[in-house]
């Protein structure tokens, strides 16, 4: 069975400040982690989110895909200027959107992650809105799958 908390986590580990490339006048990614807080701290902040998830089985293996959605918090909009933020973070989706594209695995069942999509806009979290945006990623593992009686 994958391990579905070390693949959030190992997404997380790809969007630390010490991998990502800061776009120029950006403030740095202070937090990247899919243990959710209740509250967030410092921004920007990386949160990965669990979303679905599919398997096929069949010929001893099983195949798996699942999405989970990496959302970028940068600024809380009560004190936000959404005009220079939303600058920012369309500088910051041309360099997360390839984060997974020069180390497509992550080890274990996954055999590749890929960015699938992604939305800039306004997003919620713990009933406060901050501008924001969202990638969709999707992991692909693989497993042995022996047939049983």
């Amino acid at each position: 069975m994958p391990d579905f908390g070390a693949i959030a986590d190992a997404i997380a580990a790809r969007y630390t400040d010490a991998v990502v490339v800061q776009p120029a006048g950006a403030d740095p990614i202070r937090d990247s982690t899919a243990n959710l807080p209740n509250a967030l701290g410092a921004l920007p902040t990386v949160l990965v989110f669990p979303d679905l998830g599919t398997f096929e089985q069949g010929n001893g293996t099983r195949l798996g895909g699942s999405d989970w959605l990496v959302r970028l918090y940068y600024s809380e909009l009560a004190s936000g200027d959404l005009e220079r933020d939303t600058a920012i973070l369309l500088d910051y989706l041309t360099v997360l959107a390839d984060q997974h594209r020069t180390l497509a695995t992550l080890g274990g069942t996954v055999t590749i992650v890929r960015t699938m999509g992604w939305r800039v806009g306004v997003l919620k979290y713990a009933g406060k809105l901050f501008a924001g945006l969202e990638l969709r990623v999707h992991a692909v593992t693989t497993e042995g799958w022996p047939v049983s009686a």
